[in-house]
This record gives structure tokens, sequence and C-alpha cells, in this order.
């Protein structure tokens, strides 16, 4: 089941990107939809790429975030983590740069490579809402 989370931005500012990371091959405790698999842990991964896509399929921005910050070893469910059914495991925050322009919507895709090559990827489309003085 493939999940694509809603959010909304404001143009030139971050945005907060929340997700559950899980894998069939990952090393983490199950997930609270055990059919997800795994939770993927920091020591699971060995690289991540975010990238930033406008609505005709060109890369506006592309990072590299890394595990030790934004992946999370347990499950994460307070405050703000309930907006995830069950809570998450990723938490980055999409730099000013991949919202330059209001009235769009930006497709964000994170790709994490585990240690034994295997992919996992999460999907968000994100609405930019416009500054009038941006």
């Amino acid at each position: 089941m493939i999940t694509v989370h809603l959010g909304e931005a404001i143009e030139d500012r971050a945005c907060t990107l929340l997700g559950r990371f899980t894998s069939i091959t990952a090393t983490g405790s199950t997930s609270p939809l055990p059919r997800e698999g795994a939770l993927i842990k920091k020591s699971d991964v060995t690289s991540i790429a975010a990238k930033a896509y406008d609505s005709t399929g060109t890369v506006i921005v592309s990072t590299v975030p890394t595990a030790a910050d934004n992946i999370y070893d347990t499950i994460q469910t307070g405050t703000y983590w309930t907006n995830l059914n069950g809570g998450g495991n990723f938490k980055y925050l999409m730099p000013a740069s991949a919202f330059p322009t209001g009235a769009t919507t930006v497709s964000i895709e994170v790709t994490i490579t585990q240690t034994d090559s295997t992919l996992a990827t999460g999907l968000w489309s994100v609405v930019v809402y416009p500054l009038n003085q941006s």
C-alpha cells in the first residue's frame, strides 16, 4: 500500500515532512500497521535522498538528509505525530528552496537506501501558498 502524504507550505519557507519508513528487511520493531513490516532504524540506512519536483516533473531541489538527524529508532506518537495513523519514525525539514513559488503543488520523493540495498520511498504532495511580499 502506497501512501501519499498531503501537506501545505508557504512559498520561500521550509516545511517539515513527517512519515513512517518500514521494510520487510529492516531491523526495527514491527510497524503499528504490521502489514508494513518493521521500522527502519538509523543503523539500517546507507543513505537518504530527498527531491522536490514542480508540476512538470523538473527537479526544484535535491538534498541529502542524514539518518542520524532524521530517522527515529522507535515509533514517535506524541504531539504532531498524531497526524500519522500509529505514529512515525521520520522527520525532515525540507528547505525553503523546495517551495520557491506560491499557488503551486510540489511533489517530494524521499528514498532511503538500506544497508542491504533495499529501497524505501516516501511520497508527499505539498500545496504551496503564496506570500504577497515574497
